[in-house]
């Protein structure tokens, strides 16, 4: 992950936009500085995630006809519901400058944060647009997202 994002998370863990447990308490305990050595170390490390190469061209068989919800959400969102498409801010390949990587989260995870959004335990969106989307999300449709991202970023 890019160091501002990782710095911007430890921010909100330090303010109470983002609420968990041992993360908030040890970003609690951390200095400016101390977050940003915490963020460029982890930035950096040769088996973090795959760095950004590009946002790569659009595949077939991402269109509202999908039938897997996952996959149909991902990269179509639902218009009628007023959900876009995930891709639209973190990207055709999972990962977008300025956006967090879904490309190589666990599924768990990424299940466990878009439920985060949907109850308002994590508040850390701007605009709140995640916690906008989540709460327009069913539990299955969370699910088949998360399962999405944690296979395409296993494969891949």
């Amino acid at each position: 992950m890019n160091s501002a994002v990782i710095y911007k998370q430890l921010d909100d863990y330090r303010s109470g936009k983002r609420l968990w447990g041992v993360m908030s308490a040890i970003a609690t305990a951390l200095t400016d500085q101390d977050s940003a050595d915490v963020a460029a170390y982890f930035a950096h490390r040769p088996d973090g995630l795959t760095p950004v190469a590009g946002e790569g061209a659009p595949q077939a068989g991402r269109s509202l006809r999908q039938p897997d919800p996952g996959i149909r959400l991902v990269f179509a969102g639902d218009p009628t519901r007023g959900i876009p498409p995930c891709a639209a801010c973190h990207g055709p390949d999972a990962q977008k400058l300025g956006a967090p990587p879904l490309h190589g989260q666990h599924g768990e995870y990424i299940e466990r944060q878009l439920g985060a959004f949907a109850e308002g335990m994590r508040l850390n969106d701007i605009n709140e647009q995640m916690r906008v989307i989540a709460q327009q999300l069913t539990p299955a449709e969370m699910h088949a997202v998360a399962v999405y991202y944690s296979a395409t970023g296993r494969s891949e």
